[in-house]
């Protein structure tokens, strides 16, 4: 009896001491897929109880490796330890099945590491240059089978793009999968991904693992003019893009009369043309803020820069009232003269009445005079 109880005991406490330990691999898949030269990670998480001497290692293809980081941390009768494989760029000698095993039961936790190689290829943009493939190319035989292939423009699907239809078309044979531009303007210029799109299995499900490979619409930059001027009335917003084409793009500075603006309470800078700094903005704008505005993008790539130029007026916030006054002003002035003009007239009116009978008067007597005179002769 004496020793079948220490047997139970035994049994018991590698039971509960199994129940205490808990290990898990970062990222959960069975199979991790990843397109040279692209950085991975794997993390081992081991909790256990503080004292119970156990602890965990990573080992590759059998091998155990050296080059992992190690912490462990404390927390009551409760101890956790983190062991990561951290690689910063792939190649196929990082290829393999990689252990997280737990001392001294030797259990362990396995995940494989399949390493793919991609080519793609990089176009520079030249005006008139017509329709434009960027392509992926998948090396080598053993590259995985089991993946869908569609193409992004600044990791937004090129689906979602208005005229989608009009402008790409897509061809995605092994090994081969390419990207056709119809018609390429400036206005396309930019970073391009074909997303591999590879189906694995983490906990039991099957998954999705996406990897994305970049081919470039490089060009070199070129700003939308801006209007000629632009009238404002004082406390009016004002809102100025810097349209900027081409790839890829460089920093963007804005100035006003030649000085360098910087960011204040007033003046603000917004995304806008894929910069931090794309829209300059003013919300209430004051005479001191009339002049030449200049935006100015420049590229490292092309060793060049593009700029466009606005002149911003502000008028008093009354202006709009002047011409009304003015108007007013003058019919006030003009009913004035026509008023004092007719008091002037209704006061000479007699003068002239009687002028006029006198000489009517006159007229009459001579004629009376005259016919006298002939009956005398008569």
């Amino acid at each position: 009896m004496g020793r079948g109880l220490q047997i139970l005991s035994i049994a018991l406490a590698m039971f509960v001491g199994s129940e205490c330990q808990s290990i898990t691999v970062s990222p959960p898949y069975d199979i991790l897929y990843v397109i040279a030269p692209s950085a991975f990670n794997l993390s081992c998480n081991h909790i256990t109880e503080s004292n119970s001497g156990s602890d965990i290692e990573w080992k590759k293809d059998g091998v155990k490796i050296t080059e992992e980081t190690k912490h462990s941390t404390i927390s009551g009768d409760k101890k956790k330890t983190v062991l990561n494989i951290v690689k910063p760029s792939s190649s196929a000698a990082d290829a393999g099945q990689y252990d997280c095993v737990e001392s001294p039961s030797g259990t362990k936790f396995s995940i494989t590491v399949v390493v793919a190689k991609v080519n793609s290829n990089d176009v520079e943009f030249k005006r008139n240059m017509g329709s434009v493939k960027l392509g992926c190319e998948t090396e080598g035989t053993g590259f995985p089978t089991n993946y869908t292939v569609t193409w992004e423009r600044e990791h937004q699907p090129i689906t979602t793009i208005e005229d989608y239809e009009e402008k790409y078309t897509v061809n995605n044979t092994m090994p081969n999968h390419t990207l056709e531009i119809k018609n390429a303007e400036r206005a396309d210029a930019g970073a391009y991904q074909c997303v591999f799109d590879f189906s694995s299995h983490a906990n039991g499900s099957k998954v999705s693992q996406k990897v994305s490979v970049t081919a470039n619409l490089f060009a070199s930059p070129l700003i939308r003019r801006f209007e000629k001027s632009k009238n404002l009335i004082q406390r009016d917003p004002l809102e100025l893009k810097c349209g900027v084409y081409g790839h890829p793009l460089g920093n963007i500075t804005w100035s006003k009369d030649g000085v360098v603006l910087v960011a204040n309470e007033r003046i603000k800078f917004n995304p806008g043309s894929g910069l931090d700094n794309g829209i300059l903005s003013i919300e209430h704008v004051e005479f001191e803020d009339k002049g030449t505005y200049m935006c100015l993008a420049s590229s490292v790539r092309y060793n060049t820069t593009a700029n466009s130029t606005i002149l911003v007026r502000v008028k008093d916030k009354l202006a709009a009232l002047w011409p009304f006054l003015g108007i007013v002003a003058e019919v006030v002035i003009l009913c004035i003269i026509i008023f004092i003009y007719e008091k002037k007239r209704s006061k000479e009116d007699p003068a002239d009445n009687d002028e006029t009978d006198v000489k009517s008067g006159s007229a009459n007597a001579n004629e009376a005079n005259e016919v006298r005179q002939r009956n005398v002769r008569a």
